[in-house]
C-alpha cells in the first residue's frame, strides 16, 4: 500500500476530494460518509478507513461472476449512466493524473 504522497497526491488534495465525495447524493451512487486516518503508538503505520453506505444484496463479485441475465445488465447500465450523468451535472472534477 502506498501513501497519498507516494502516489503523487498531497494530503490536502485527498482531504478536498473526501469533502467533495461527502456532498454527492444519488440513488445510483453508494453514499460516502467520511474517512479517518488511524495509527497507534504500537503500530505507527497509518491506515485510511472509509465509511460508506450499506449496499443490500449480493456482493459485486457474486453478481458479476454468476452469469447475470441480460435484463440485469441493462438495469445496471441504466443505473451507471444515471449516476455518471448526475456527477457530470455536479461539475465535480477530480484529477489524479
Amino acid at each position: 500500500m502506498k501513501t497519498a504522497e507516494e502516489n503523487g497526491m498531497r494530503a490536502d488534495d485527498v482531504q478536498r476530494e473526501a469533502q467533495m465525495l461527502g456532498r454527492i447524493s444519488h440513488p445510483s451512487i453508494v453514499r460516502y460518509f467520511g474517512c479517518q486516518v488511524v495509527g497507534t503508538t504500537n503500530n505507527p503505520r497509518k491506515h485510511l478507513w472509509i465509511v460508506m453506505g450499506l449496499v443490500h444484496g449480493d456482493t459485486l463479485h457474486a453478481r458479476i461472476f454468476t452469469a447475470p441475465e441480460a435484463s440485469d445488465i441493462l438495469k445496471w447500465a441504466g443505473q451507471l449512466a444515471a449516476g455518471l450523468a448526475y456527477l457530470h451535472l455536479q461539475v465535480v472534477c477530480v484529477y489524479n493524473g
